[in-house]
């Protein structure tokens, strides 16, 4: 066959690699024999390479499809979309004025803060960020913030010219002077509307002011156990690295928790545990969508034996041991459960974003104080 490993071949798809789709080769005829390459002519080479990516793509998103999901993988937007998603869903389960009451929405281990953003910025709810990185904006964030400034600039100019026209006479023009002085307010106004960061690690020991002598410590009508290791992320930063909270930011920041609205979390790893623990503790709605299940930095975690499927019974006490305490969590499907099981009345729903989409809450509903 006039075909090519050096002009319009590349791998089957079980040795596909992608050097070899993006550096076709000179022409000639390919004299391999039992040649592992797919032989294509030039002119459907750029075609074939197209149906191969959308293939192969189409397989990765159905392969990460979790069990359950109702959305389809055509419907679906992509990860960019998914603070939005979360924050529709968040305004749609608890309501705006629900969010927006005592200091207003928590968000732990946000990351760059998109979904922090989504809600501060684009709709008007206070929300808090608890991440050890700094905030980055994302290109477009920066195209929203431009927008308000464009917004602000368009509402000068007529004061400009009025100011202008009471100059002439003294001789006086600040035309450089004054658009210097207006970028510089509109930088700092675009700094005081970013959400509320606090540079640290969500944890335990974020809940007692230090005079507990390591006993469960009462306060604010519930019970708060004694600390313990902080939920470190194993990703860029290191508790070493992070400026230490003084004082007066860290009881700002025990004051934030106390009173906030709702705890929520999107993809929060290592804290998503301690996100659902505060919140129950402190009878608080929350939302979070888990990501990373970290089995075996978390060896401790068992799924709860449902009442009518008795114990493995064992010869041994070990068997026996983990008969009782029933099954450790290794699937992302066993950690669902796992934080379901920590509270009774939690839901799970998922949103129409590629991904791990499925979001575990407690409804506003079964946390007031007229909830069974």
């Amino acid at each position: 066959m006039q075909c090519s490993h050096r002009q319009a071949h590349f791998p089957l798809p079980h040795s596909i690699h992608h050097t070899n789709l993006r550096s076709p080769c000179g022409a000639g005829v390919c004299k391999r024999d039992n040649c592992p390459y797919r032989h294509v002519a030039a002119d459907r080479l750029a075609e074939t390479r197209s149906a191969w990516v959308a293939g192969r793509k189409a397989s990765r998103l159905d392969a990460a499809r979790l069990d359950g999901d109702p959305h389809e993988n055509e419907s679906k937007k992509d990860k960019a979309a998914r603070a939005s998603l979360f924050a529709d869903f968040l305004l749609a389960e608890y309501g705006e004025a629900s969010l927006k009451s005592g200091s207003g929405v928590v968000d732990v281990a946000g990351g760059r803060g998109d979904l922090s953003f989504e809600l501060h910025c684009r709709r008007g709810i206070r929300t808090t960020l608890i991440e050890p990185r700094p905030q980055k904006l994302t290109k477009a964030q920066r195209k929203y913030f431009k927008a308000q400034r464009g917004k602000e600039v368009s509402r000068r100019p007529l004061q400009q010219t009025e100011q202008g026209q009471e100059q002439r006479g003294t001789g006086s023009g600040g035309g450089a002077d004054d658009a210097a002085a207006v970028g510089r307010a509109l930088a700092q106004a675009e700094a005081a509307q970013m959400p509320r960061q606090f540079r640290c690690f969500f944890g335990p020991h974020l809940l007692l002011d230090g005079s507990s002598d390591g006993g469960s410590t009462e306060r604010y009508g519930c019970t708060i156990d004694p600390p313990q290791a902080p939920q470190v992320s194993t990703a860029v930063v290191t508790a070493a690295e992070l400026p230490a909270l003084s004082s007066e930011e860290t009881a700002e920041l025990r004051a934030l928790l106390f009173s906030c609205s709702v705890v929520v979390g999107m993809h929060p790893d290592e804290a998503t545990e301690p996100l659902v623990d505060f919140a129950i503790q402190l009878k608080k709605p929350w939302a979070v969508v888990p990501c990373c299940v970290f089995a075996h930095q978390f060896p401790g975690r068992t799924l709860k034996l449902p009442e009518s499927q008795p114990a493995d019974s064992g010869s041994g006490s070990d068997s026996q041991s983990q008969g009782s305490a029933g099954k450790a969590v290794q699937s992302y499907e066993d950690f669902v459960r796992y934080l379901q099981q920590k509270s009774p009345g939690a839901r799970t729903v998922f949103l129409p974003f590629h991904g791990k989409n499925q979001v575990v809450y407690m409804p506003a509903s079964a946390t007031s104080p007229g909830a069974a």
